[in-house]
């Protein structure tokens, strides 16, 4: 039971989901947005070896590494647009501002009828904000 419990913790750290679900535990506690990276890096292999090592279902596995691709993949895109703001616009960490600005005023961006601040990246925030809507879709109805 221990292990279901904990294993379902896991598989909601992984995909769309995971990615504002590490962001908004790590704003939370006060970590700078530039210290998330490394910090979701770390926890989210972690989290998909214990998947890897409690479970025997090779297409269930295959299935959350690829949601655990998408956080890793978001996270260590993110860590290079840190490095490289100057030379290169990001939408990752507009991203992550519209996160921490929404904690900082008390705003649920995770209803379908929110309203994004402009942010220059309009396309890739709202396609993004697109694959969350459809992933909580398919997970919690």
């Amino acid at each position: 039971l221990l292990n279901l419990l904990s294993t379902s913790d896991d598989l909601d750290a992984f995909g769309a989901i995971g990615i504002y679900r590490y962001a908004e535990i790590y704003l939370l506690r006060g970590i700078a947005p530039e210290q998330l990276p490394l910090r979701v890096c770390e926890n989210i292999d972690i989290r998909f070896k214990n998947l890897k090592n409690t479970f025997n279902l090779t297409d269930f596995v295959r299935i959350q590494e690829a949601r655990y691709r998408v956080v890793y993949d978001f996270y260590l895109s993110l860590s290079l647009a840190y490095a490289h703001k100057d030379e290169k616009p990001s939408w990752e960490p507009a991203l992550i501002k519209i996160f921490h600005d929404s904690l900082l005023n008390q705003q649920n961006i995770l209803l379908t009828n929110r309203i994004l601040p402009e942010s220059g990246v309009e396309t890739e925030i709202n396609a993004w904000f697109k694959t969350l809507d459809r992933e909580v879709a398919a997970y919690f109805t």
